[in-house]
């Protein structure tokens, strides 16, 4: 299975960056405005879920919650919060 461009992007800055915190959401956005300038709509996804702080929780709960479980939660909060669509958000 072939890696879409989002992720490569954003392991990439994962992998440069570490994961984001409460302390670095700021800079992480500005690095996400930089990285995704052509994509829009992908960048606004981006932003929502990084001021959510899913990136966060995902890490903090890694191996403690199923994955699919947390992550119908993060889909979940994403509609209810931001108002992104269920197909968006997954």
């Amino acid at each position: 299975m072939t890696e879409n461009p989002y992720s490569s992007r954003l392991r990439s800055m994962i992998d440069r960056y570490g994961i984001p915190t409460y302390e670095t959401t700021l800079r992480f956005k500005s690095l996400l405005q930089d990285v995704f300038v052509d994509y829009p709509r992908e960048l606004n996804f981006l932003i929502a879920g990084l001021e959510e702080g899913i990136p966060i929780q995902l890490h903090d709960k890694k191996g403690k919650i199923p994955y699919e479980v947390h992550s119908r939660q993060m889909v979940d909060r994403l509609n209810t919060n931001r108002g992104l669509e269920r197909s968006i958000a997954a």
